[in-house]
Parts: structure tokens; C-alpha cells; sequence
């Protein structure tokens, strides 16, 4: 009897407990729950996608201020996109142990842009007062460097020659050798950086998957043989030109409306019909504001109360 007797005294101090701290119960429960549908969403950014890779374990050392300072401003220049047969290296497109994956461009062992797709040119010209003058850019070639230099406002008559790229800083180099982390005896300032992003988290462990490359390529995009999925990814739909973004949201709000996961937009066979609606945004202001309002995640899972959602989704059911 005594027992029962304090069984019921002690649930009696529970439910006063509850009565008492109920609100901060309250608000652990919903942190907990913002927490868990925050990681869904980061996750969903890699996993969502055609072919991603198995996740590896994440790494929690963090940069300091100073050094991510530092490793932000490793790509000073655009970089441009490689024209040769591309493989994967390793077997497993991950790190592990400090070996990171990489692109194999076909360059031999020993050639300085071995993991690169580009080459730094420093192209000549004049000014809009016709003064001579030069720029540092890179290109597939001396045409391409010339293009992309025209588009800076360099003018005619053009002279070029090749230029090598920066080379890795020291505080790149000592931060590689202190976390124990491989890098090839070609490494500049551009390879270092994106080695050093996939290790502290700025852009994913993982590789680029092949649909990704192959998108990239058709899309001229540039980047190291190091770089991660997440950034190859971000770069090809965020930093692309407005038309190539515009086409790029219409494919994936497409996909969106099939059921289907984000892929490789040239896959489809009317992928023109992407870029009929990407010339009908840039002729709109108000659609080409609610485009570069988007970020990486609503590409893939569009959000529908977009205005540039809207006119792709009525654009789409029309044709």
C-alpha cells in the first residue's frame, strides 16, 4: 500500500514538473525539430540528384578567419572550361585518408596545368582611350582568352602569350602538410584551394559525379580536377550566365513536375525548349530579380511561390 502510495506521489511531482516547465519543454522540442528538417535540407542539396555518391564521415576542424580569408581569395581569375575525354581517377569518388579523387584531363605527369582545364593568358589591347594596356584571364585557347578579355572592354588590335599560374601560397602549403593531406607536385594556388574547401567543408568531399562534369563541359564551364561535387554544382547553376541559369531552372522545374531528380539538362531532346524560356525571362526584369533570388536548392526542389516558378511551370504545361 505504502508502495502505491508514493508511485502515485511521485507521477503526481511529474505532471506539477510539466505544469511548471512546459513552455521550455516546448521550445527544446521545436529547436530539436528545426535542427532535424535544417540537416534534411542541406542533405537533400547532394542527395537529391542523379547518381550522388555514398556520403563519407564529415570532418569538424574549421579554418580560422585568417585562413579562410586567405583560401576565398585563391581564384581571383574565371576559369574556362577544358575540350578533352574525361575519367575519374580513383575507384571511389571520396575522400579517404587524405587522398581526395580527382579528373583525370589526360595531361602527363609532370605538365604544370595537369589538373587544370585552362591556362592563364595575359592578352593585350587598348582601352576605351586607346591606350595599350593588358589582362590576366584564362582560356581553352588564345581565342577563348581573347573573347573573355574583349568582354572586360579590352580593345583591339589583340597579342597574347601564356602566362603560368599563381603558385600555391605558403600558408596553403603548411595548412596541406599539417592536416596530413596529399596534393600533387603541380599544385598551384587554384588546386590548393579546392583541395583545402573539400577538406573543411566548404564544398563536399565527394567528387564530381559524371552526369555533372559532362554538364559542365557542355556548358564551358572551368575548374581544377579537385573540385568538389557541391561546388562544381553551384558553380554550373549560380554562376552561370542569366540565360544559361534561366534554361537551367525551366530543366529543373521540369524534372520537379515528372517526378524526376536533377540530371544533365542536354539529355533531353528538346533541351531548346529550356532556352526558349530563358530568352522569354531575360526580356523580362521581374522574372530575371526572382531568378537570382534562387540558391542551389531551388534548382532542385523548386520553391512554387516564386514568381520565376510560375512562369516556368505555365511556360512548360503550354509547350
Amino acid at each position: 500500500m505504502g508502495k502505491k502510495k508514493s508511485s502515485c506521489l511521485g507521477q503526481l511531482f511529474k505532471v506539477a514538473l510539466w505544469i511548471c516547465f512546459w513552455p521550455i519543454g516546448v521550445v527544446v522540442l521545436l529547436y530539436k525539430y528545426s535542427k532535424k528538417e535544417k540537416n534534411k535540407m542541406v542533405g537533400a542539396t547532394r542527395n537529391n540528384i542523379v547518381g550522388t555518391s555514398n556520403q563519407s564521415p564529415g570532418f569538424s576542424q574549421r579554418l580560422s578567419n585568417d585562413t579562410l580569408s586567405e583560401l576565398n581569395n585563391a581564384l581571383s581569375e574565371p576559369l574556362v572550361q577544358f575540350r578533352t575525354t574525361i575519367s575519374t581517377s580513383h575507384s571511389e569518388n571520396s575522400v579517404s585518408d587524405g587522398h581526395f579523387s580527382w579528373i583525370d584531363f589526360g595531361k602527363p605527369e609532370g605538365d604544370p596545368e595537369r589538373f587544370m582545364n585552362y591556362s592563364y593568358y595575359e592578352v593585350s589591347g587598348n582601352n576605351e582611350s586607346g591606350k595599350s594596356t593588358f589582362k590576366i584571364v584564362c582560356g581553352t585557347s588564345e581565342e577563348d582568352a581573347i573573347y573573355k578579355a574583349k568582354r572586360e572592354g579590352l580593345m583591339p588590335p589583340y597579342t597574347t602569350k601564356k602566362t603560368p599560374a599563381k603558385p600555391a601560397t605558403e600558408r596553403q602549403i603548411d595548412c596541406l602538410r599539417k592536416n596530413n593531406i596529399s596534393f600533387p607536385d603541380e599544385i598551384n594556388k587554384d588546386i590548393a584551394h579546392d583541395i583545402l574547401s573539400r577538406f573543411f567543408g566548404d564544398d563536399s568531399e565527394e567528387g564530381p559525379e559524371p552526369w555533372l562534369i559532362d554538364l559542365a563541359v557542355r556548358l564551358n564551364k572551368s575548374f581544377t580536377s579537385y573540385i568538389g561535387h557541391d561546388g562544381l554544382l553551384q558553380s554550373v547553376l549560380l554562376y552561370s550566365d542569366t540565360r544559361t541559369c534561366a534554361a537551367l531552372y525551366a530543366y529543373g522545374v521540369n524534372q520537379n513536375m515528372r517526378g524526376l531528380p536533377f540530371g544533365n539538362m542536354f539529355l533531353e531532346l528538346d533541351v531548346e525548349k529550356f532556352y526558349r524560356f530563358a530568352d522569354n525571362v531575360i526580356a523580362n526584369e521581374s522574372l530575371v530579380k526572382s531568378l537570382q533570388g534562387r540558391n542551389t536548392y531551388d534548382f532542385l526542389k523548386p520553391n512554387k511561390n516564386t514568381n520565376i516558378y510560375k512562369a516556368a511551370h505555365t511556360f512548360l504545361i503550354n509547350n
